[in-house]
């Protein structure tokens, strides 16, 4: 029972817990790596919101979407 409670809590990313500046932040500090030929490794961590995997979607799409083809 425990664990689907963990599971729930996990599930949806929680309000007021991303700071939009971060996600932002990261994606800057991706762009700028990338354009400085650097490599680097983003790690998003469930207390910055609830929801890591929701948090790497957030900074993806943004990322993607200032990129041209």
């Amino acid at each position: 029972m425990k664990q689907s409670i963990s599971c729930a809590q996990h599930s949806a990313i929680v309000d007021g817990m991303v700071d939009p500046q971060m996600i932002d932040e990261t994606v800057d500090i991706m762009r700028t790596a990338i354009e400085d030929d650097v490599q680097i490794n983003v790690i998003i961590n469930n207390r910055s919101g609830g929801n890591a995997p929701l948090i790497a979607q957030k900074i993806a799409r943004q990322f993607l979407a200032g990129q041209s083809d």
